[in-house]
């Protein structure tokens, strides 16, 4: 019989470290996406949650990778009066960083029939020093939360939150992007990852 108030979990780990980060964010709303653009991409409801974004600010989308709905996608912003600057692929960790310290908020958004805990896509946010917009439920959600690593959104609060994001000051911006990276040192680094690990198995070497 498994007692959950005995269980520990144990993240993904990246050995890859924050970069130092310069954000150089302007009076505009920006947004990035990394990854691929596939059918798991809830992609109506990003063009929706910017859009309502438009309203208040002007909107910026950063695209980071390619899929086969990317094409869809940029043209679906474009009709919606969001401008799309596709940086196609890019795996160099500085020219990434340099698109992120641009950007506001990152996209972690997939469709509700997904069901996952914790995204690589959030590490490599998280690793960036870059806030979410956010609709995984379980970790990510929770971490989100309890963190202040972004905002959690779905169909019912989404007009809310877009309100609010665009209403917020620079400092606060700027203090996410701090949880983010302290998030990612405390939990998803390779020596986290030991830490962790190594207090696991002591728990267990304990009460063996």
């Amino acid at each position: 019989m498994i007692h959950y108030e005995s269980c520990s979990t144990l993240y993904w780990s990246k050995e890859n470290l924050p970069l130092d980060s310069h954000p150089e964010l302007s009076d505009d709303l920006e947004f990035c996406y990394l990854g691929s653009i596939n059918h798991i991409i809830d992609i109506p409801f990003i063009v929706q949650f910017l859009k309502e974004c438009s309203l208040y600010k002007k909107v910026r989308l950063h695209i980071i990778g390619n899929g086969e709905n990317k094409t869809d996608w940029i043209y679906a912003c474009m009709e919606n009066g969001i401008n799309v600057i596709d940086h196609k692929e890019i795996y160099d960790p500085e020219k990434k960083q340099k698109i992120f310290d641009q950007c506001h908020y990152a996209l972690n958004v997939m469709k509700p029939s997904v069901v996952v805990g914790l995204t690589m896509k959030s590490l490599d946010y998280l690793c960036g020093s870059i806030p979410m917009i956010n609709t995984i439920q379980g970790d990510t959600y929770t971490l989100c939360e309890e963190k202040d690593l972004g905002w959690n959104v779905d169909t019912l609060n989404y007009k809310k939150a877009a309100y609010l994001l665009c209403e917020e000051s620079k400092d606060c911006q700027l203090q996410r992007r701090r949880n983010c990276k302290e998030a990612y040192y405390t939990y998803f680094t390779y020596e986290s990852f030991k830490m962790k690990l190594d207090e696991v198995y002591g728990k267990i070497l304990h009460n063996g």
